[in-house]
């Protein structure tokens, strides 16, 4: 392991330990309903996608609904990612190794 490995590493721990607390207290509120800071930026937003993905806030899924959309989830983005992968050497961005 190069010393610039274990600078990323403790760089790294030392984010995630400052985030917990405020991160932690607002996912809190957030779960509980609670008011919070981003609120006012935030809820618009979670309105308009509701409205545009016809989703009810206020209606639970069964279960056989969430384990479908569950396995979708997977098989659709399995199936990008493997996209992304076979087709990555026609990105602008890509650098070829050799």
């Amino acid at each position: 392991m190069h010393v610039s490995d274990l600078f990323q590493f403790l760089l790294f721990l030392l984010i995630v330990t400052l985030l917990v607390k405020p991160l932690g207290g607002y996912m809190q509120r957030v779960f509980s309903g609670s008011r919070t800071a981003l609120d006012r930026c935030c809820l618009p937003v979670e309105k308009l996608v509701y409205r545009i993905t016809r989703v009810d806030p206020h209606r639970e899924m069964t279960f056989a609904e969430y384990a479908t959309c569950f396995v979708l989830f997977g098989l659709v983005n399995t199936l990008l990612l493997y996209a992304i992968l076979k087709l990555q050497h026609l990105f602008p961005w890509f650098y070829p190794s050799y």
